[in-house]
């Protein structure tokens, strides 16, 4: 009686088992729903990082308003001391991040700057030789971007509009020329040719809010609306030539200057290349004409906003608002947001 019971118990602890089987097909659900479940996770990552470079984009934007109402102009984009037309790496006073430094809680860092000893027209030079510069600065970096998390760079640049950026490469290889160089019928909403890449310090001949020979420019001047005019905008800091330079990561002896530097596509960017326009290639021999459509060193391509988020990139307009532009945006409605002063038309898509 004492056997049969047993066996009667153990045939139970059977039947109540998992089998080999059935192991696997849990397993097997499981693994589906952590497919299932990543892109949500990675979604919900990519919204967080958005949100931080929205934040800093943000912050930026109040700081050049505050630097605006502080001396009644937005800061230069670069150039020498007061807007002069020299720019060199031994005459550079610094990009509009160095003059916004004591607005965005980085007072100490722009007081030893501006306290480094050296002639008065080379503030990034100085700082350099001084070795208070390069300063990694977490809120100039927008956590989308893979590239180096240490390298003292911006992921934030400043508008120039739809000024042009000729490229070292023939006319074919520079697509972007005929949309600011004199070409108003083609494609029948071209500009007409104004300074390359802004460098002037003449407000007149700009059509952005920055150049990179600091004209100084106020936000009077903005006839087309704040509300309609771009400030700053992202940018991948690995998708320029000036990046590996400017760190010497090609073998250069540049300036380890990073977001100081204003002599840079780091600093300041065209809306003449279109949103998003992505660059893959770094020639070995810094020949800037080969695989030209993705190289980082054409400038044509490279002074253009990106971003890692979807289909777009975000940026801070003249009035404080940030907005999430997509690369699918007319080029022509881009441009016109870019310039703040074309007497266009335009609304936010």
């Amino acid at each position: 009686m004492t056997q049969a019971r047993s066996r009667v118990h153990c045939s139970k602890a059977r039947c109540a088992g998992f089998t080999l089987v059935e192991l696997l097909v849990v397993i097997a659900i499981i693994g589906v729903l952590v497919a299932l479940l990543l892109p949500a996770v990675q979604a919900a990552r990519e919204a967080a990082r958005r949100t931080q470079c929205s934040n800093n984009l943000k912050q930026l934007g109040l700081a050049g308003h505050n630097f605006n109402d502080t001396f009644s102009r937005l800061p230069p984009g670069g150039g020498a001391q007061g807007g002069g037309g020299g720019l060199s790496a031994s005459t550079d006073y610094g990009s509009w991040l160095v003059y916004l430094l004591p607005y965005v809680e980085q007072t100490n860092l722009a007081t030893a700057i501006d306290g480094a000893a050296g002639p008065t027209n080379r503030r990034v030079s100085n700082a350099w030789n001084a070795r208070v510069l390069p300063v990694l600065i977490r809120n100039f970096r927008c956590p989308s971007d893979e590239y180096d998390k240490n390298a003292p760079v911006s992921n934030y640049g400043a508008s120039i509009g739809p000024q042009c950026a000729p490229g070292p490469c023939s006319a074919a290889q520079s697509p972007y020329r005929t949309y600011c160089n004199g070409n108003a019928q083609t494609p029948g909403w071209g500009y007409d040719t104004s300074t390359n890449y802004g460098d002037t310090s003449d407000p007149a001949q700009t059509r952005g809010l920055f150049t990179r020979r600091g004209a100084l420019i106020r936000l009077a001047m903005i006839t087309d609306g704040t509300s309609n005019t771009i400030m700053f905008g992202e940018l991948l800091a690995g998708q320029n030539g000036d990046v590996y330079y400017s760190l010497g990561k090609n073998g250069s002896a540049g300036m380890n200057t990073g977001w100081a530097q204003s002599d840079s596509g780091i600093a300041i960017n065209t809306t003449i290349v279109p949103i998003n326009t992505f660059l893959t290639y770094l020639d070995p021999n810094q020949n800037r004409c080969n695989n030209w459509q993705i190289n980082v060193d054409n400038w044509n391509i490279t002074f253009g906003f990106r971003s890692r988020h979807p289909s777009g990139a975000q940026f801070v307009f003249a009035d404080g608002s940030v907005h999430f532009l997509p690369q699918s945006i007319s080029h022509m409605v881009y441009n016109q947001l870019g310039c703040r002063d074309d007497g266009q038309a335009v609304s936010l898509p």
